[in-house]
C-alpha cells in the first residue's frame, strides 16, 4: 500500500495512519516512545508501554507500518489486567499476535511478512493446541474480547433502532 512507502534511508520520515492512530490515541493508554533498540513491551505493574520512534521502523525488519503492529500487540497486553485474562507467557503472546492481526485487519494494515517473532513461540503453541484441541477457539474469543475493549474507546456509539410495532 503506497500510503507506508517512504525513502529507503530516510529515518526522518513518519508515515501516520489515521485509523491506526486514532484507536491507539482513543483509548487513553499510556505509551512512552524511546528512542534506541527495537524494544517493544508493556510495563504491567506501572501500566504502561514502552515502543520505539516510529522513525525507527522505517529502516527495521518490519517497515514503519510495523509500527501499528507492535502497538496493536502491546495495546492487546496491556487489556490483558482490564478483562482479567491470564495464562502462560507464550499463550499470552498468541493471543496478543491473534488479537493484534485483528486490530490491523479492522483499519485495513496489511499483515506484515516477516514472523520471525513467531518462531520462537511455535513449537510451544503448537504443543499446546495439541494438549487441547479447543485451545486455538478459547485464545480466538479472548483476543477478540481484547480487541472489543480496545476499540471501545475510539468507536462512536450507534443510535439504538426504534422498535416498529407490528
Amino acid at each position: 500500500m503506497e500510503r507506508f512507502q517512504v525513502e529507503p534511508g530516510d529515518t526522518s520520515a513518519v508515515v501516520d495512519f489515521e485509523p491506526a492512530q486514532k484507536v491507539i490515541d482513543g483509548t487513553g493508554w499510556e505509551i512512552r516512545h524511546v528512542p534506541g533498540d527495537l524494544a517493544a513491551y508493556y510495563r504491567p505493574p506501572l501500566d504502561y508501554i514502552v515502543l520505539p520512534p516510529k522513525q525507527q521502523f522505517v529502516d527495521g525488519p518490519f517497515g514503519v507500518d510495523g509500527y501499528y503492529g507492535t502497538a496493536f500487540h502491546e495495546l492487546m497486553h496491556m487489556s490483558e489486567h482490564r478483562l482479567g485474562w491470564s495464562g502462560a507467557y507464550a499463550l499470552n503472546e498468541l493471543r496478543a499476535e491473534l488479537g493484534a492481526a485483528y486490530l490491523a485487519a479492522e483499519v485495513g494494515i496489511p499483515t506484515s511478512e516477516n514472523v520471525e517473532n513467531h518462531a520462537k513461540y511455535l513449537d510451544h503453541w503448537i504443543r499446546a493446541m495439541k494438549a487441547d484441541p479447543r485451545l486455538i477457539f478459547y485464545l480466538a474469543s479472548a483476543a477478540s474480547k481484547g480487541v472489543d475493549k480496545i476499540l471501545s474507546f475510539s468507536r462512536q456509539p450507534q443510535p439504538e433502532e426504534e422498535l416498529v410495532a407490528v
